[in-house]
């Protein structure tokens, strides 16, 4: 029976010893309330970016003035000792909306001066360092009556455990990834084409035709000349797209007279002489019937004002779209003439329409007149 007793005497002992040691650890837990509805957001979860800003939400108890960020990589438990994420640094945060100053940052740890009431509260950090790995980290977030008290906030990695008198706390887990790496090229594209037949609403893989005017007018079945008393036109029509930031230029080149002349002419020439008989029309004035001439006029594309967010074209110098012009000298120099362009940036599937307009004069020698124009298309990119 006196075993039993010691027994019992050391069991009564133990106990105690249980509860004086649960008594001393729960007050670090079970002095403030609990921050409800906690969240926080990043402006970037990237490791190792900086400049980042941490908005954090939550649902106060209890009005505060002041409040402490501490962000740590073992633990969210409020009252343990914080180990800061290796490579974060909240040393130069700032404050950001809804903070009225920042009292004190050190690498992990950040007190704020706010006003926070028994509500829905956010405020934001920003210029922090995420952490150089990819993981979860913590922040512990309490709040206190003013900054002299929450200043007395000391939690360290192993030697400092002392939290002061905070009024709510609470703890988020906030994931910081690898970036994703996200890369792509644009090519250099530049698409022109040339046809006998409207590009409206086709492209330049199909629907269009040759380019082959035979102008004058009807004197017999098939037969068709050029005469003093009418102004001969024809039709052609291009159609570009590109994505050159500097634009893209149509350039004009002509290569009549070349045959048998050792040299082109800009106008229209007769055959086996090389003679431009029918002259260029020039880069001023306007010409008609009996002229002896030989021109283009531009019809721009029906929306030209980019309201279609497709571009603008743009007619150079020399050329209209009202007269027939054509820059003799310019034609047939070694890169042509430039005609028209898109207005210093990028365009899609703008349509142009050129009409090519002859007539003779009435001393203009007898035969088959010709040229062959090219027409020429650079970006600059």
């Amino acid at each position: 029976m006196k075993s039993l007793r010691v027994f019992d005497g050391h069991l009564r002992y133990a106990v105690l010893a249980v509860t004086l040691v649960l008594a001393a650890v729960a007050p670090a837990f079970a002095s403030a309330a609990q921050l409800t509805t906690r969240s926080a957001a990043l402006s970037s979860s990237s490791k190792a970016a900086t400049g980042v800003s941490y908005m954090f939400t939550f649902t106060a108890s209890a009005t505060a003035g002041a409040a402490v960020v501490q962000f740590c990589s073992n633990s969210p438990l409020i009252g343990e000792f914080c180990t800061a994420p290796t490579g974060f640094t909240a040393a130069g945060a700032t404050a950001g909306t809804g903070v009225t100053a920042v009292s004190s940052a050190t690498a992990n740890t950040v007190k704020i001066t706010k006003s926070i009431t028994a509500s829905s509260q956010s405020f934001t950090l920003e210029g922090i360092t995420n952490p150089t790995s990819a993981g979860t980290i913590y922040a512990r977030i309490l709040t206190y009556a003013d900054s002299t008290t929450a200043g007395t906030y000391d939690v360290q990695a192993s030697t400092t455990n002392t939290l002061g008198s905070p009024i709510d706390q609470g703890s988020v887990a906030i994931a910081i990834t690898d970036s994703v790496a996200v890369s792509g090229a644009v090519l250099e594209a530049l698409t022109f084409c040339v046809s006998g037949s409207d590009l409206t609403g086709t492209d330049c893989v199909a629907g269009y035709t040759a380019p082959v005017l035979n102008l004058g007018e009807q004197v017999a079945t098939g037969v068709y000349a050029l005469d003093a008393t009418h102004l001969s036109t024809g039709d052609v029509y291009t159609k570009i797209s590109t994505n050159a930031v500097g634009g893209a230029v149509v350039s004009l080149k002509s290569t009549a007279g070349v045959n048998p002349g050792p040299t082109p002419c800009a106008g229209l020439a007769l055959n086996g002489t090389g003679a431009c008989s029918i002259a260029a029309a020039g880069t001023t004035g306007t010409f008609a019937a009996g002229d002896g001439k030989f021109g283009v006029k531009l019809t721009l594309p029906t929306t030209n004002d980019n309201s279609d967010n497709k571009g603008v074209i743009d007619i150079e110098t020399g050329y209209d779209t009202s007269d027939y012009r054509f820059n003799g000298t310019g034609a047939i120099s070694t890169y042509g003439d430039p005609l028209y362009n898109t207005s210093g940036g990028g365009v899609s599937n703008k349509n142009t329409k050129l009409t090519f307009g002859a007539t003779s004069a009435p001393n203009t020698p007898a035969g088959k007149y010709s040229t062959s124009i090219s027409l020429i298309a650079t970006g600059t990119f």
